[in-house]
């Protein structure tokens, strides 16, 4: 016979099982859908450049943009389903884009000689610090 502390205990492990793949899933359908959506941009680019022809670039736009929508219409239900959840993600999501961007804007700074080399990696450091906090 179990006790009330031993089937809490499994109740409370299996949610997090279940929180984690939701996570995991979340995570996979968000990322699916920005690649396709960058395939879309990359192939319309292509087509401005002339480096590609438009007959031959349409297939790949229409696959990829219905990939892309459908990726999103599953995050949109995620979303509907576990709101608070997916606030938690995206501001995750968002934090860790505006620091690969801090990031980026400090290297830059320091590779055109803006920034000491001293000071730029204190703050790379600090960056570095608070991305693997996320």
């Amino acid at each position: 016979m179990f006790c009330q502390s031993e089937a809490a205990a499994r109740g409370s492990k299996r949610q997090s099982q279940q929180t984690h793949s939701l996570i995991l899933q979340y995570e996979y359908e968000s990322a699916l859908a920005y690649v396709c959506h960058k395939v879309v941009r990359k192939m319309h680019h292509l087509i401005q450049e002339r480096a590609v022809k438009v007959t031959v670039a349409s297939d790949s736009i229409y696959f990829y943009e219905d990939r892309s929508r459908a990726f999103l219409e599953k995050l949109k239900a995620i979303t509907q389903y576990y709101p608070d959840l997916t606030a938690t993600l995206q501001q995750r999501v968002a934090m860790h884009a505006a620091l690969i961007s801090e990031q980026e804007v400090v290297e830059r700074l320091a590779a055109d000689g803006v920034c000491l080399a001293g000071a730029s990696s204190k703050v790379r450091k600090l960056i570095e610090a608070k991305l693997n906090h996320i």
